[in-house]
C-alpha cells in the first residue's frame, strides 16, 4: 500500500497569533491560489468554527480569540490544502460520509494546561454535529481541533459500517507520528453513490 505524504519544514518562532490574522491569511491564500467559491466558503467555514469554539469556551468576543497551537503556518495549510483537494476532485458537489471519529485516550496537554482527552474544542466543535465519536485505548491525541473543523464542514454525517456502493477508487493519506497499535493512515474510498472518509487514524 503506498500512501502520500506531506513533510513540513517549518522556521517559525510564533507561539500565538489572533484568529482573525489567522482567517486574514487563510483567505488570502484561497484568492491568490484561485479556489472556486465553494472552496473559499469551505475554507472560511473551517477557520470560523475552530475561532468560534475558542470564543465559546473562554467566553471571548470572536475578535479577541487568540490561537496557541493553532496559530502554526500549518494550520492554514490543513485548511486551505484540504480546500485545494477537494476542488481538485471535484467533491463539493459529492455526498461525504466519516466513520466514526476516533478521539484517543488518555490527557492532552497545552497551553491551557493538561486535561482529559478530547480537549474542550473538539467537543464544542462537534457539539450538535451528526457525527459520532469514539474512543480507545491509545493514550494520545488522534483527532485535533484544526482536523475536527475541517471533518464536521466535510461530512453531514457518520456510519459504523460501509454503505453499499461500488468502489471507484481508494486513496491513502500518511502521518508523520508512529503508533504501535496501527498505521497511521488516513483511507478515502470513492464509489458510485457515496465517499468515505475513514478517519480513525489521521491526527491533524
Amino acid at each position: 500500500m503506498e500512501s502520500t505524504s506531506l513533510f513540513l519544514e517549518l522556521d517559525e518562532h510564533v507561539h500565538e497569533r489572533k484568529g482573525t490574522e489567522i482567517k486574514k491569511a487563510i483567505m488570502d491564500s484561497a484568492n491568490e491560489i484561485g479556489l472556486s467559491n465553494k472552496a473559499k466558503s469551505f475554507a472560511e467555514s473551517c477557520i470560523d468554527t475552530l475561532i468560534s469554539s475558542e470564543s465559546k469556551i473562554h467566553g471571548l468576543p470572536f475578535e479577541s480569540v487568540h490561537f496557541h497551537e493553532a496559530s502554526s503556518i500549518d494550520t492554514l495549510i490543513d485548511i486551505v490544502g484540504t480546500a485545494i483537494a477537494m476542488d481538485d476532485l471535484a467533491l463539493f458537489d459529492e455526498e461525504i460520509i466519516c466513520m466514526p471519529i476516533a478521539v484517543g485516550g488518555g490527557t492532552v496537554t497545552f497551553s491551557h494546561g493538561t486535561m482529559s482527552n478530547p480537549a474542550s474544542a473538539i467537543l464544542q466543535i462537534l457539539k450538535n454535529s451528526k457525527l459520532s465519536i469514539h474512543g480507545c485505548q491509545v493514550k494520545d491525541e488522534l483527532t485535533t481541533p484544526t482536523g475536527a473543523s475541517i471533518l464536521v464542514h466535510l461530512a453531514k454525517t457518520s456510519m459504523d459500517f460501509y454503505p453499499s456502493m461500488e468502489i471507484i477508487s481508494v486513496g491513502y493519506g500518511a502521518g508523520k507520528k508512529e503508533f504501535d497499535e496501527f498505521s497511521n493512515v488516513l483511507k478515502i474510498v470513492k464509489g458510485n453513490q457515496k465517499i468515505i472518509f475513514n478517519w480513525i487514524q489521521l491526527k491533524f
